[in-house]
């Protein structure tokens, strides 16, 4: 589950947001916000002063250190009144998943040169992994969750590796982060610098780690995990994964109000999502789902 261009409804990053985890000003977290909305006892989440000062009333809420129009409902808006927006000022590509999961990100046009935006769901077998992205030197593994359903929508464990021969490892759930032999649990506010210049930056209701030219944006539920990843200058074209498969080998043919995905020699009606403002490939049982899930799961 994951999710958004940052998240749906997410703002860009706030300059003038620079206080540190203690609420200390420091140049070196400008474009961070830790003052989080919360929901108290009315059901109503707070506004954040740090947004307000920062870009005013129309992304009073702070989630995530990122400043929000609407956070409900909580990172999957099915509300008119939260709307998916772009990072325009921060990235040229964002993959986000959230809910059940939904994915969504840009995908090449066969009659056009401006790439669309694709939006479908990703399930799983219980307690399968799968890549969801490999690139360069960095990995990323989902878990799913274990059930007695066939297929399961939420992932419950992120694997990540890095570095030379992908040796580094960062490994989140529910509960803990573990970075390297570090533990930290539960989530608590907390960031390191490590190796290869990779940073991260844990909250009690967040995990980011800044890669060179990606961010990852962790947030939980109680069901599950929430999913951002931010890529500065659009994925490499040897990308792999659920990812690297759908952005780079799949391509969409535009029909006016119809579209169809092509993968790998499978063909898939899709229609546009003006809510989520992307193609919709609907359900999780069409050749292109199988065809992407049985080239990324992690066989024992």
């Amino acid at each position: 589950m994951l999710t958004t261009p940052g998240y749906p409804y997410l703002g860009q990053r706030i300059p003038k947001c620079n206080l540190d985890p203690n609420g200390v000003k420091d140049n070196n977290y400008c474009g961070e916000c830790y003052d989080d909305s919360v929901k108290g006892e009315d059901g109503q989440y707070s506004i954040s002063d740090q947004c307000i000062q920062s870009v005013g009333e129309e992304r009073p809420y702070c989630m995530n250190r990122i400043c929000h129009s609407c956070l409900e409902p909580l990172h999957c808006p099915n509300s008119d009144k939260c709307e998916y927006g772009e990072h325009s000022e921060f990235s040229t590509e964002t993959v986000l998943m959230c809910g059940d999961p939904h994915i969504r990100h840009s995908i090449q046009t066969t009659n056009s040169k401006i790439p669309e935006k694709l939006c479908y769901e990703y399930f799983g077998r219980p307690g399968a992994k799968y890549t969801f992205l490999s690139q360069n030197d960095l990995k990323i593994i989902t878990e799913f969750t274990q059930g007695e359903s066939q297929m399961q929508k939420r992932v419950s464990r992120l694997d990540i590796s890095y570095g030379k021969n992908l040796k580094k490892k960062v490994v989140i759930d529910q509960e803990e982060v573990h970075i390297g032999t570090s533990v930290i649990k539960p989530w608590t506010i907390s960031r390191k610098k490590l190796s290869n210049g990779v940073e991260i930056s844990v909250t009690p209701s967040s995990v980011d780690v800044f890669f060179q030219n990606l961010i990852l944006a962790v947030s939980k539920t109680a069901t599950g995990l929430n999913l951002v990843v931010k890529e500065e200058y659009g994925f490499p074209k040897d990308a792999a994964g659920i990812i690297g498969i759908m952005a780079n080998k799949a391509s969409l043919e535009l029909n006016g109000e119809n579209a169809i995905i092509h993968l790998a020699g499978f063909g898939e009606h899709v229609g546009y999502d003006n809510r989520k403002k992307c193609w919709h490939l609907r359900g999780v049982s069409t050749d292109i789902h199988k065809y992407i899930l049985h080239n990324t799961i992690i066989k024992d």
